[in-house]
């Protein structure tokens, strides 16, 4: 088994649980196996947490960016109308790109659209169902915005 497939991960045994450290390595198969099996609801994998006599290759260039400032601000704001719970811990980087297009409509629809067709969702169906709410908020919001705009003329 190539060593750059181990990885140590972290789970929820439910979504209400905290996360929760592995003991060992594991592959994403043998994880997938196993959250199939109902051990855990989500995993992740934790990068680079293997001790020194358990390094992987290249892990650095794995290691899982947080969110930005703006990327925080806009998640709390978010979280007022619809659940992110899986979103800013699974896939930081979705909402440090949105804050990039977040005013800029035509942008954010496009986004979303490939957003929505990406293939991290296979896995993933409850954050999938995250995506698609943030983008039903974002054009409901977009919308009202542009009915507003046309009421008063602009």
């Amino acid at each position: 088994m190539h060593q750059m497939q181990l990885r140590r991960w972290q789970v929820r045994p439910t979504l209400f649980d905290d996360w929760v450290e592995l003991p060992g390595l594991y592959t994403p198969q043998e994880i997938a196996r196993l959250r199939a099996n109902g051990e855990f609801c989500v995993a992740i994998p934790v990068y680079p947490r293997a001790p020194e006599n358990e390094t992987l290759p290249g892990a650095r260039a794995y290691q899982r960016a947080g969110l930005t400032s703006p990327a925080q601000e806009l998640t709390a704001q978010l979280r007022q109308y619809i659940d992110l719970s899986l979103l800013p811990e699974l896939f930081p980087d979705i909402l440090n790109d949105l804050v990039q297009v977040w005013r800029a409509p035509q942008a954010a629809v496009s986004f979303f659209e490939k957003l929505l067709f990406d293939k991290r969702w296979a896995d993933r169906p409850d954050a999938f169902k995250e995506a698609a709410a943030l983008r039903d908020h974002y054009l409901s919001i977009y919308c009202q915005a542009e009915a507003v705009r046309q009421r008063l003329g602009r």
